[in-house]
């Protein structure tokens, strides 16, 4: 096989690639050639029949769908998956609450720890009357 290669200004260059989607450059370039030299040159119908069947075969997806039917689905998953998103920030938002929430109770569980510690640390208070009776 033989290399060619070509300059082609930039809008050009951007509508090859959106039409050529995810098929390698190589590939795409090389069927459009030899579609264009493939072409009958005697009836102005087939070319136009053609070039239809080209814009139609460009309207399918991989799997088969229309594009329009592609984008469908894609906007259907975008949507679930926005109110997925949205269900696990409200999961999150009650996680962090309930966390602060044992926070809170375990600083006043461990102040009251030694509150009472702290008086069963002291020694027995005496009377007042006990001072003077050594």
């Amino acid at each position: 096989m033989k290399t060619i290669t070509i300059r082609v200004e930039d809008d050009i260059f951007n509508k090859i690639e959106e039409h050529r989607g995810l098929k390698s450059k190589s590939e795409f370039y090389r069927k459009l050639i030899e579609d264009y030299l493939n072409k009958p040159e005697d009836n102005p119908n087939k070319i136009e029949d053609g070039l239809n069947k080209r814009e139609d075969s460009l309207n399918m997806h991989e799997d088969g769908l229309n594009k329009s039917e592609y984008v469908q689905n894609i906007l259907k998953e975008n949507e679930s998956m926005k109110a997925e998103l949205a269900h696990k920030q409200e999961l999150l938002k009650m996680a962090n609450d309930w966390i602060n929430d044992m926070r809170n109770q375990v600083g006043f569980l461990q102040f009251e720890y030694q509150k009472i510690s702290g008086r069963l640390a002291l020694p027995d208070a005496k009377k007042w009357w006990e001072f003077w009776k050594k």
